[in-house]
């Protein structure tokens, strides 16, 4: 289902998915349940869970949940990638240099002079006045590693394909409200809600 709706001077896009944050007032699971949220604080026979923390903490900084959540993503990524390059660097009888080396540096092609050319027209007002030979050297260095990024990622990503990996890590997600009388496409029992805010001024 979609809705839209306006709001002056910002166009924004958020994604509600149907599984959303646990607000402040959920009950909490009983102790000795499986996945129960820890407790972080007690008032009388009150508690506070972890879960209830969390919830109260998103909604007032949202920001900083995804940063943390594109840090964790991050590092997990990482993780994986270095378990698969060994793995697959074990199974050749190779070192993981190796490895890199014949599935990612030998397979990067030396950019042309049309296209060291090309990016120099391009970047011509970010060099301050330097002619194309006396930044080519950095030019081609710049090109070069960004294939070689590209390449090296690719391969990790035919790695993680081979490999079946599955990540379930779940990113935060931000309740959106969103009025019965607003305009809307699909039905109301889609998983996923996207809303639009945009400026029709």
């Amino acid at each position: 289902m979609q809705k839209q709706g306006g709001l002056p001077g910002r166009l924004a896009l958020a994604a509600v998915l149907a599984s959303g944050v646990a607000c402040a007032g959920a009950a909490e699971p009983r102790a000795g349940e499986a996945g129960a949220a820890p407790v972080v604080a007690k008032i009388g026979e009150r508690k506070i869970s972890l879960t209830e923390l969390d919830a109260k903490a998103q909604a007032a900084n949202f920001q900083a949940y995804q940063e943390l959540y594109d840090a964790r993503r991050a590092a997990l990524l990482g993780m994986i990638d270095e378990m698969l390059v060994a793995d697959e660097a074990k199974a050749r009888g190779v070192t993981t240099d190796a490895l890199i080396k014949q599935e990612v540096e030998a397979k990067i092609v030396n950019p042309t002079d049309a296209e060291i050319a090309a990016f120099y027209e391009e970047n011509k007002a970010r060099v301050g006045g330097q002619t194309l030979e006396q930044v080519r050297p950095r030019v081609v260095q710049f090109l070069s590693g960004q294939r070689g990024n590209d390449a090296r990622q690719k391969y990790l990503e035919q790695l993680r394909a081979k490999a079946g990996v599955v990540i379930d890590l779940d990113p935060p997600r931000m309740q959106v409200e969103v009025a019965q009388n607003d305009p809307a496409q699909g039905p109301a029992s889609a998983k996923v809600t996207i809303v639009e805010f945009s400026d029709f001024q």
